[in-house]
């Protein structure tokens, strides 16, 4: 089984994901000519979406089918539609990035520039991501703990969020079995 868009957009709504963090989604991929506000809010955007990508690549690097399949994801729970030539714009600007400084170094970048709620609502999309192919390895989970480290999250805290979110998952799964 797999989650759909809009499953996607509503489960992330009850995980803890911010109902505007779709807000500047049509703003990807336009990263010149934007306003002080506009950047602002749109590098926002980019971090947060950015530790989704490296829960994505948790084994350091991210593939053509992975890279896909995170694509194909974004917009489900940004709630929105994201053309192909965005997602691939994001999928390259992370892979540079990640690439140019490594995974440590991304994680302090984007956790300098996110407040304490942003961190954890990241966070909570890391742990979406990992959980969306209703599959989840010791891989995974260990590396869920270095972005909860590296988010400057408290263990407990990380913890108590990644079960909050697997139980929303294990409940829409469930829910769709029925």
């Amino acid at each position: 089984m797999s989650i759909d868009d809009s499953t996607r957009h509503s489960l992330g709504a009850q995980a803890g994901l911010p109902s505007s963090l779709g807000a500047a989604a049509p703003l990807l991929g336009q990263d010149a000519d934007l306003g002080p506000a506009q950047a602002a809010e749109l590098a926002r955007l980019y971090a947060m979406l950015e530790v989704a990508f490296l829960a994505a690549a948790a084994d350091g690097e991210i593939n053509d089918a992975e890279a896909d399949s995170l694509g194909a994801t974004l917009g489900g729970w940004l709630g929105t539609q994201l053309s192909a030539d965005v997602v691939e714009h994001i999928i390259e600007k992370f892979i540079a990035a990640h690439s140019a400084d490594g995974r440590d170094g991304r994680l302090a970048a984007v956790a300098a520039q996110l407040g304490a709620d942003d961190r954890l609502a990241a966070y909570t999309l890391a742990c979406l991501v990992v959980l969306c192919d209703l599959e989840l390895s010791e891989h995974e989970l260990a590396v869920l703990g270095v972005i909860a480290t590296g988010l400057e999250l408290a263990q407990d805290l990380a913890q108590a969020r990644f079960e909050q979110v697997k139980e929303h998952v294990e409940n829409v799964v469930a829910s769709a079995q029925a």
